[in-house]
């Protein structure tokens, strides 16, 4: 299996025998248009569970993410799996050659050294 990481950036992945991986980033990555579009008003006349003042219903508003065609991912081949960023991924939910970096690896001082794997959403 080839790997293609499409995410923009080098990504180290845990193998199986502990060390990290590193996929390199290929020089153009892929990338899908975000927006949003407003679905409606979720209701909401108390927070919380335990009320101590007088509730009054306010109306916040709720939106739906909605993406537009991603760009710079090649068609699906035989044997070639692509690492994308999340936000793109998500376009493509469901596609069995899509992943994304999984669950972070954190360094002694917090930033992000690898992850433990990859996840297919």
């Amino acid at each position: 299996m080839r790997i293609v990481n499409l995410t923009g950036f080098p990504v180290s992945v845990k193998t199986e025998d502990g060390q990290l991986l590193t996929l390199p980033a290929e020089p153009a990555p892929a990338r899908v248009e975000e927006g949003y579009v407003h679905i409606g008003y979720l209701t909401v006349d108390c927070i919380g569970e335990a009320v101590r003042y007088p509730c009054r219903a306010r109306k916040v508003p709720i939106w739906e993410t909605r993406y537009g065609p991603v760009e710079g991912l090649p068609e699906p081949e035989p044997d070639v799996a692509y690492v994308l960023p999340p936000y793109v991924a998500e376009a493509l939910r469901g596609r069995p050659d899509i992943f994304i970096p999984a669950e972070a690896i954190e360094s002694e001082y917090g930033s992000v050294i690898g992850y433990r794997g990859l996840e297919r959403l």
